[in-house]
């Protein structure tokens, strides 16, 4: 993916990070903040057109993405245009269906799953600390899987479930204890 043959990866001692995933992430952060900041969470349903637009045309970018992606793997050597426009083109194709897939996840939360209940109110006052220590826990719940018997799907279910888990008990019982004090 790397047009100008650059190294992919920066790598110093705290962290290694993609260079290409830079700028996704950088959206997604701009984009959670562009939520927080118009209380998308916190309006009415207004209109579904948009929502359903794009539900029935998220499809177009990542079938271009998966065509362009598939073509230049099978066909090694030769690019569908030029190496630029390919390159241009499936980092278009890719963040434009990142960004269908983002309002379309965000609207659906919105829209269906915005309810109130005593169990989301607390999983709600944990989801930022749980977002600061989840990297150490899903790290120390793989290594203690990493030499089982276990076939890698259901290691990857155990370890999704049991992650979620753990970094919730953690935190609702360090705030209890820290509110105790």
């Amino acid at each position: 993916m790397d047009i100008f043959n650059g190294q992919g990866w920066t790598k110093t001692i705290l962290i290694d990070f993609q260079n290409e995933r830079l700028l996704i992430h950088f959206m997604a952060f701009l984009l959670g903040s562009l939520c927080f900041q118009l209380k998308t969470f916190e309006s009415k349903w207004t209109s579904k057109k948009l929502y359903i637009i794009i539900s029935c045309t998220a499809w177009i970018p990542i079938t271009l993405y998966l065509f362009i992606v598939i073509y230049s793997i099978i066909i090694t050597g030769k690019y569908l245009f030029s190496e630029i426009v390919d390159a241009l083109l499936i980092r278009f194709s890719f963040l434009l269906s990142l960004l269908c897939l983002l309002y379309l996840m965000i609207n659906t939360f919105r829209y269906y799953l915005n309810i109130e209940g005593k169990i989301r109110k607390e999983l709600n006052k944990n989801s930022y600390y749980v977002y600061i220590i989840h990297l150490i826990v899903i790290g120390s719940i793989a290594l203690t899987m990493l030499n089982t018997a276990i076939p890698s799907l259901v290691k990857y279910l155990i370890l999704t479930v049991s992650s979620y888990i753990a970094c919730n008990v953690i935190i609702t019982s360090y705030r209890k204890v820290i509110y105790r004090m």
